[in-house]
């Protein structure tokens, strides 16, 4: 879990940047819109994005080894490195995960109640219906708002002129289903509360909806400066309900700028192209984070039981080494530092191994010319079944059990899942 908030946090921040400092002030709200809405997802959505990498994985049996977890193992053969997981009962990660739930389930409990006065104040107030929206006409002393297809208002609480704008308004949020947008930008806060950048996020995504009802209004042939006037004058309690579009919103000043502003030229458009390479330089750069997150074997990208088998050999070309080591580091294993060294057939010729999976960080080099084939294997391996059991090695570790090592007899390359020796 603490792995996907982080990376989701990059990618806002990568992208949420581009906003801030190139499109904010752009008056191509239906753009930003849009461009808001895709920080959102993206960034949900961003750690669960893959690319392709095509790796083919060989599996033998699904079945799990047992073997004797007691096992004191033999002296270590040179070149190999094991590690026993310790799995500390109590730990930063826990006391940190238990601080984000529950700052989670306050704002979660805190949204179902707005959302339950939402209901409670719709349902007081005497309803008019019209064709694209219900109007609510309340005696509560609460600003102008819609959510969905109602419209609140304090009838007696404005003038002829006041309400007229605000009808035009609220309509807009009706007609452009505003309210959808808010709540999306709500839940987001509400799993991403530790990250200043997502309460900003939601803040532009409500002041950009009412950048568009304000153009909507003053498209209309609505007097500018009458409308402004319109907004300042209007006074009410300062009471708001955050999943609701208000007439008299806050940051007058900066929609009052906004609409006195001089319409962005034709070229800013191209500005909004930008998001395609910070994207991709998104998934390109940050992805690989992936090998770096796991803090315990538990926080491996596999499935529970699952066990890695990875044995490198020197008839092995470049292209079959990378896409084992790409595929081994998307579970969360990192090889950072490691090299493989080629001949001119382009067989594997040396192999220098770095291994950091949680506590565990060693290396191991094989030997060689550089001419000729490496002749030892180059071994990685985690095992579930034998208590998270890792390490790493040149050739076949004497240190495991005789069905682990059958295992490594009987294939090349990489194999994750349960496996027999039979």
């Amino acid at each position: 879990m603490m792995s996907y908030l982080i990376l989701s946090g990059l990618a806002l921040l990568g992208l949420f940047s581009l906003y801030w400092f190139v499109l904010r002030r752009n008056t191509f709200h239906q753009l930003n819109r849009w461009g808001l809405l895709f920080i959102l997802f993206f960034s949900v959505l961003f750690p669960f994005l893959r690319l392709p990498v095509g790796v083919q994985d060989i599996n033998l049996a699904a079945t799990v080894i047992e073997t004797s977890r007691d096992v004191i193992p033999p002296a270590l053969t040179p070149g190999a490195v094991v590690w026993q997981s310790s799995r500390p009962e109590v730990s930063g990660k826990w006391l940190m995960t238990g601080i984000y739930l529950i700052g989670l389930l306050l704002l979660l409990v805190k949204m179902l109640l707005e959302l339950f006065s939402i209901g409670r104040l719709i349902g007081s107030g005497r309803k008019v219906p019209h064709s694209t929206f219900t109007l609510v006409d309340t005696d509560t002393a609460t600003p102008p708002l819609a959510f969905f297809h109602w419209i609140v208002i304090n009838h007696s609480s404005h003038s002829p002129r006041q309400y007229e704008y605000i009808l035009q308004h609220e309509q807009v949020h009706v007609r452009q289903w505003h309210t959808i947008d808010i709540l999306f930008a709500e839940l987001y806060v509400v799993v991403f509360w530790f990250h200043p950048l997502a309460w900003l996020l939601r803040r532009e995504i409500k002041l950009n909806l009412e950048y568009l009802a304000d153009q909507a209004v003053l498209g209309t042939g609505a007097d500018r400066k009458t409308y402004q006037y319109s907004l300042l004058q209007l006074s009410v309690p300062d009471i708001r309900i955050r999943f609701t579009n208000h007439f008299n919103h806050s940051h007058l000043k900066t929609r009052i700028n906004m609409m006195n502003c001089k319409r962005s030229s034709r070229l800013s458009f191209f500005n909004y192209l930008l998001f395609l390479p910070i994207t991709l330089g998104l998934l390109l750069t940050l992805q690989p984070l992936n090998a770096q997150t796991a803090s315990t074997v538990e926080d491996l990208n596999i499935d529970p039981g699952q066990s890695i088998y990875m044995k490198i050999t020197g008839n092995m070309s470049e292209e079959e080494v990378n896409k084992i080591i790409k595929r081994v580091e998307e579970t969360g294993v990192d090889f950072r530092g490691s090299k493989f060294e080629f001949n001119q057939k382009g067989q594997l010729s040396r192999a220098s191994l770095n291994v950091k999976v949680a506590n565990f960080n060693a290396s191991v080099q094989s030997s060689g010319d550089g001419k000729s084939p490496m002749k030892e294997p180059v071994i990685f391996y985690l095992l579930r079944e034998a208590d998270d059991k890792l390490g790493v090695s040149v050739g076949l570790p004497s240190d495991l059990s005789p069905d682990h090592r059958r295992i490594f007899t009987k294939f090349n390359g990489l194999m994750i899942g349960h496996f027999s020796a039979d």
